[in-house]
């Protein structure tokens, strides 16, 4: 399949890229539009769209229809308040649907991926509990110690759309998969800080396709 690659041929140019036909696994859901075209609803530190929940401590959460990367919409995150910035976006029903309803078994190769821009510096991030990882679930809804894989950079500053993903092979005594993004640290600490996500993909890949 030819896919459309906003600024990432040579001197942020334009490109398309020939990839190999694959599913988005959140489809099996039907409650999920990996594009983030729903509605935002809730509010406080709660807040749900497409399928995903959003927490989040002293942000803005809304979306932006001037730049998504796919669609119409995307989701941005930008500073409200001083102080704890934690924030993270994970697949709602994680605890729900099993990897059987998204077509997945135990020995799988799974990768979670999404595109995002932002003009805060990434390089580090931290909170164990908020950095983007794919973590386990055993048939208890009790998480796989030990099995979490995370990132915990998302690299400098960049207000292009660029793609970052999470590979794993699917542990021994997996029954559910959580998929998540965010971090607690750095804070926004700029009224002009912001980070926009959009495109989240969970595949049956070694690696993330567009």
């Amino acid at each position: 399949v030819a896919t459309y690659r906003p600024y990432e041929g040579p001197s942020n140019t334009h490109a398309f890229a020939l990839e190999q036909n694959t599913t988005n696994l959140f489809k099996n859901d039907v409650a999920v539009n990996p594009s983030l075209e729903g509605t935002l609803s809730g509010g406080g530190t709660t807040f749900t769209l497409s399928g995903f929940t959003i927490s989040a401590t002293n942000l803005n959460v809304t979306q932006d229809t001037e730049n998504p990367y796919h669609g119409t919409k995307a989701l941005k995150m930008s500073y409200k308040a001083s102080g704890d910035t934690a924030w993270k976006i994970y697949w709602s029903n994680y605890l729900t649907k099993t990897i059987t309803d998204l077509g997945l078994a135990v020995g799988d190769t799974i990768t979670f991926s999404w595109y995002e821009r932002h003009n805060i510096d990434l390089s580090t991030i931290s909170g164990a509990d908020y950095i983007p990882q794919l973590k386990f679930y055993d048939i208890n809804k009790q998480e796989l110690a030990g099995t979490a894989v995370s990132l915990t950079s998302l690299g400098p500053t960049n207000l292009n759309w660029h793609q970052h993903s999470i590979t794993a092979t699917i542990p021994a005594n997996t029954v559910y998969i959580l998929a998540q993004v965010g971090w607690d640290a750095p804070n926004f600490t700029s009224g002009s800080h912001f980070y926009n996500i959009d495109a989240l993909q969970l595949e049956k890949m070694p690696f993330a396709t567009s």
